[in-house]
């Protein structure tokens, strides 16, 4: 039996800083049944890209951000392979 597995990354926008910058989330589903978890890094909320689930700019803090949440999607996938999913 074929199962699904996939990883996204979202804003939780309704909790603010006061720096102004906002949490970011991520919610893993496999085969309909969702978890998410806190991916422990805050970003400002108009450099997100909502469709690529990404930060936009070259900044260094946007490229640290992408490289923390492009390592945290590999994980996952890796664990993902180890449990048949």
């Amino acid at each position: 039996m074929k199962s699904t597995f996939s990883v996204i990354f979202y804003l939780k926008r309704q909790v603010v800083k006061k720096d102004g910058t906002v949490s970011v989330m991520g919610r893993i589903t496999v085969d309909g049944s969702q978890t998410q978890f806190s991916c422990k890094l805050t970003v400002d909320p108009k450099l997100w890209d909502t469709k690529g689930g990404r930060v936009t700019g070259k900044s260094t803090a946007a490229l640290e951000a992408n490289r923390l949440l492009v390592d945290a999607h590999t994980h996952q996938q890796a664990l993902s392979g180890n449990h048949g999913a």
